[in-house]
């Protein structure tokens, strides 16, 4: 028994003796939070197409911190996640670098284009001053064209139009320029010209790019009511989505400055809207009911929806217009909705409907009308195909929104599954109704969209 009780007393000291020999658990880090922010540098001048790289210390120095940088501004000037910022168009904006909840502003401050040979581009001012005659007397437009020795002298735009431009015959790239040519209730336009042809346009996109065009669609453009095109291209500001520019081929002032082609410069006027883009709106037309060619059913369906009411037609007539209950604008999105059993192009079925809400190409675009095809069944395949959103439901049913420009204002079309195959087993038709004038955007075949 003393043996037994001797070699447990031993096992207990052992274990003591290892305890005590064990080493301490390493203590945890503790987090550090930040203490202080700092921007560098604090005001910032640039001209359009510039950057400038912004620094932000964050105290203590000593640690790693994530700062993300804002910009309260994106159409005038724009920042990257690292602190570059990039000069858009003309104005003021302020960016912002947060950490945790720290943060600190610097002020840019945009101006025109850098004055140099290696942009010749017209300064992107769409509200130029002009005198009672229509000459432009806006002091940074006048500096800036006389510094790239550009004189006064009127153009001429279309065979009866001509407007006050400034020239200098011996730029390199765009001797020819325009500004403040108006659209009445369509879009502002600077227009110019450019001596490289369409299909080589290297350093003339050169120059866009740096204004904010950074991609090129190339299209042919119509240029006469007979439907003859020439080739040409397009882009849309990366920015500000309002901002869009045609380029055609044009020979018709070879012989004054040598230009091959022309270049519209386009600011749209924004769509006059009731409200912001509702999410959660149901207020969307019945395809299924469209599909019945039942009159008296398709009524039936608006009148237990609540939201439109119909428009007193001409006798005969089978197409049903529903115009939005003034009660009731604030609920949908929609002004109005045209069921289209047969029109003059075609007896394709689709229904037709013109935005309250989306009052320009960044409402088209914005995730906000994505959710709104999304809560209404269109939540498949959402693509942006020649500047016309397109998105489909479970049947294959296809919801088509586009701004028409003609008429300045958004249409929402709604298209059966059936109608679509059909109009893309005739593309060739399609094309061809998409070229002729004197169609009206309310019966609109939406052959013509699927092929525009």
């Amino acid at each position: 028994m003393k043996r037994i009780a001797v070699l447990l007393s031993c096992v207990a000291l052992l274990a003591i003796v290892s305890s005590c020999n064990k080493p301490d658990p390493a203590p945890q880090p503790q987090p550090v939070n930040p203490t202080g922010i700092t921007i560098s540098p604090t005001t910032v001048s640039l001209s359009v197409g510039e950057t400038q790289q912004l620094t932000a210390v964050v105290e203590p120095t000593d640690h790693n911190f994530s700062v993300i940088y804002s910009s309260n501004k994106a159409t005038v000037a724009t920042v990257d996640n690292k602190g570059l910022v990039t000069a858009v168009a003309e104005g003021e904006a302020m960016i912002t670098a947060t950490v945790g909840n720290l943060s600190a502003t610097a002020k840019v401050t945009v101006k025109g284009a850098s004055i140099s040979a290696e942009q010749e581009l017209p300064l992107l001012k769409f509200d130029p001053k002009k005198d009672d005659s229509e000459k432009i007397i806006d002091a940074e437009i006048l500096a800036y064209e006389e510094k790239l020795g550009r004189q006064p002298q009127d153009i001429k735009y279309s065979s009866k139009v001509t407007v006050p431009g400034f020239v200098n015959k011996d730029l390199s790239v765009i001797p020819a320029v325009a500004y403040g040519i108006e659209i009445e209730e369509t879009a502002d336009i600077i227009l110019c010209y450019s001596k490289e042809p369409v299909e080589n346009a290297t350093k003339t996109q050169e120059m866009l790019r740096k204004l904010g065009f950074t991609k090129f669609e190339k299209v042919n453009v119509r240029i006469d009511s007979d439907g003859n095109t020439v080739p040409g291209f397009r882009s849309r500001n990366d920015q500000n989505k309002e901002i869009s520019l045609i380029a055609k081929q044009d020979y018709s002032h070879k012989g004054d400055f040598d230009a091959s082609m022309s270049i519209e410069i386009q600011r749209h006027q924004l769509i006059p809207t009731k409200h912001k883009i509702l999410r959660d709106a149901k207020d969307m037309p019945s395809i299924e009911t469209l599909l019945t060619k039942d009159g008296k059913k398709i009524e039936e369906f608006e009148n237990a929806l609540g939201l439109r009411v119909l428009e007193e037609s001409e006798e005969g007539s089978v197409n049903q217009r529903f115009n939005t209950k003034p009660e009731c604008v604030d609920k949908t999105n929609l002004e109005w909705v045209l069921y289209v059993r047969t029109s003059f192009f075609s007896d394709q079925l689709f229904i037709n409907s013109q935005s309250n809400a989306i009052e320009g190409y960044s409402d088209l675009y914005s995730d906000d009308f994505k959710s709104y095809l999304a809560n209404i069944g269109f939540d498949k395949d959402y693509q942006i195909i020649k500047e016309t959103v397109l998105a489909k439901n479970a049947q294959g049913d296809i919801c088509m929104g586009y701004i028409d420009l003609m008429f300045n204002c958004c249409y929402i079309q709604f298209v059966p599954k059936e109608t679509s195959e059909a109009s893309y087993r005739r593309p060739q038709r399609a094309s061809h109704w998409g070229l002729q004038g004197g169609m009206t955007a309310l019966d609109r075949p939406v052959s013509c969209l699927l092929d525009r």
